[in-house]
């Protein structure tokens, strides 16, 4: 069996979700989402990792 680590981008994630206007999208259970792209006889999700940058605008 195969583990996979899922590494999401915050930044884009939050913002690609502002964009669409869906708010409901903003409670996005990142670890069933990992879970949907992967082969459930052959990989298990490890982990989920999410990471962002510090905003050096404000």
């Amino acid at each position: 069996m195969k583990r996979v680590k899922c590494f999401v981008d915050g930044f884009n994630l939050y913002h690609a979700v502002a964009d669409l206007k869906i708010n409901h999208l903003k409670w996005l259970n990142l670890r069933q989402l990992a879970q949907a792209f992967i082969k459930p006889t052959q990989e298990a999700l490890d982990a989920v990792f999410y990471f962002s940058v510090y905003p050096t605008w404000l």
